[in-house]
């Protein structure tokens, strides 16, 4: 006996009902297990290799559907990194499946979903599909809270009909791989204290330093985000300032970088990271390749109050200021800092353009951001069965 449309589609309005309400329930549970969780410190905020993350739910979509039938599709989206999106959004695009027998219909839209997302359309797809969602809040990681914000987007998969109502079928079976892309803005912080002994290369110097530099610190286990800061160089130069022709003495540092997240790093500008998800308009070749692997780097030295800006620029040319833009590559994975040090010389307790003996060696807080776009992508094969 077969069951009336009807009643058929109750029953269907009634299981996504459920299925909303369950998710709703989780979220709270999970928020009140979050307030039970112990603080952590901050170092153990700013650890770990991930930003968002974005999984699709089990049997959501299933591994096989029917043509004539609608499926959905729920990604659960996550903030497993140390930094809090606000203002900029993160955005999650659905593609891969066949917009030709299917339309993308998002379950806020008919009031079945609490999340948090807006939606829209690809600018550069030829069809009404809101087949794009916005979060613009979800928070990271915290001393407080040890776990990141999530939310869940959910889509149904409808079958498009023709003119005369009818659903348009496939010629026959076929496989689908749909892909959910997500790009965001993100940052990765590195805070460490490390000392500094502006006598390490002074044959001069007698005195038994206060502490003892650490030259490379290997950094393992990232800072939070996908992008890490791997590795950390430390040297004392004496370079001669070209204007007053005087020797100023510097600490330098190579900060080396890598992409950790298995995603790809893009621009931080809203354009050029939302452009990886079809928000925006296509830009020119030239244009996207030129913001493929940019971060913004800037960094200080010092206490507090009295921390200085660094002096950082790429390994081949002298490109000084407050922050640089470093296009990863394999050949240039690093920058080099400098920061003047303030030193005197030994037993006169004022300034010294000799290279005598100067103060002893001292801890202090070497403090790097980096700031970007990241696009990272999840795919769930599945089989569209032609159906009747």
């Amino acid at each position: 006996m077969k069951i009336n449309k009807t009643i058929k589609f109750v029953i269907i309005l009634m299981i996504i009902l459920v299925l909303t309400m369950s998710i709703i329930v989780l979220s709270g549970c999970n928020q009140n297990k979050q307030k039970e969780q112990k603080p952590i410190n901050v170092e153990a905020v700013r650890t770990g290799k991930a930003g968002i993350s974005t999984t699709f739910a089990a049997n959501m979509p299933p591994t096989e559907a029917v043509a004539s039938e609608s499926f959905n599709v729920a990604m659960l989206i996550k903030n497993e990194g140390a930094t809090d999106i606000k203002d900029e959004p993160i955005i999650v695009t659905l593609s891969g499946y066949d917009q030709t027998f299917y339309e993308a219909i998002p379950f806020v839209s008919e009031g079945l979903s609490s999340s948090r997302a807006t939606f829209t359309k690809n600018q550069a797809a030829q069809n009404d599909d809101q087949n794009i969602a916005k979060l613009t809040s979800l928070k990271g990681k915290s001393v407080l809270v040890p776990v990141g914000e999530k939310d869940m987007i959910i889509y149904a998969l409808r079958p498009k009909k023709d003119s005369k109502n009818k659903i348009t079928l496939p010629p026959g079976d076929y496989a689908v791989n749909l892909l959910a892309t997500t790009c965001y803005p993100y940052q990765t912080v590195y805070v460490g204290t490390i000392c500094i002994d502006p006598n390490q290369n002074n044959p001069n110097s007698v005195e038994t330093p206060a502490c003892k530099v650490k030259s490379p610190i290997t950094l393992s286990a990232g800072q939070g985000g996908p992008v890490a800061i791997n590795k950390l160089e430390e040297d004392i130069v004496f370079p001669i300032d070209e204007e007053t022709k005087k020797v100023v003495p510097k600490v330098m540092f190579k900060v080396y970088f890598e992409n950790v997240g298995g995603g790809k790093i893009i621009s931080r500008d809203p354009a050029a990271y939302q452009r990886e998800c079809g928000v925006e308009d296509s830009a020119d070749l030239d244009t996207r390749k030129s913001q493929i692997d940019l971060i913004k780097i800037s960094a200080k030295i010092g206490n507090d109050k009295d921390a200085q800006t660094i002096s950082c620029y790429l390994p081949d040319q002298q490109q000084k200021g407050n922050d640089i833009k470093l296009q990863l590559t394999s050949q240039t994975n690093y920058v080099i800092c400098k920061a003047n040090l303030q030193v005197f010389q030994q037993g006169t307790g004022s300034s010294s353009d000799s290279i005598n003996s100067y103060r002893g060696a001292y801890y202090t807080t070497l403090a790097i951001t980096l700031d970007y776009g990241y696009v990272s992508d999840v795919k769930k094969k599945i089989t569209i069965k032609k159906g009747g």
